[in-house]
């Protein structure tokens, strides 16, 4: 490369490094310090916000069970479509046991059984109607 070739690249360079706008975009500087403690109303009217009541009202859980595995302490169960282990939880309910056909689940000190729908109908309930 000639002299002249040399020199003007280093003089493009120079300019390039001395202009930030020129060589490479760069994002915009936040308007504000994001690192600055909020003001007291701001703080005021979050706390006022979490104290509201949700919006959202909680859909009622109707499971469906599947599928029933009673084997002591390994029992499990398919609950829409999700297997279960005892101890393990599905939509904050936790499966506390397993029985032939039903799986008990516990949530907020409530029990809740669930019973497979469609199955073979309980002895119990077929001598009553003879």
């Amino acid at each position: 490369m000639s002299r002249a070739g040399t020199f003007i690249l280093r003089a493009v360079v120079s300019v390039l490094c001395c202009a930030p706008g020129l060589a490479f975009p760069q994002a915009e500087r936040p308007r504000h310090d994001l690192f600055a403690k909020p003001a007291p109303a701001a703080m005021q009217r979050v706390k006022h916000q979490a104290d509201a009541e949700p919006a959202v009202r909680e859909v009622p859980w109707t499971p469906q069970l599947r599928a029933v595995m009673v084997a002591g302490p390994d029992s499990m169960v398919n609950v829409d479509g999700a297997m279960v282990r005892i101890g393990e939880e599905l939509r904050g309910h936790r499966l506390v046991e397993v029985r032939d056909g039903e799986a008990v689940f516990a949530k907020g000190g409530k029990r809740f059984t669930v019973a497979m729908r469609g199955g073979a109908p309980d002895p119990e309930e077929t001598r009553e109607k003879r």
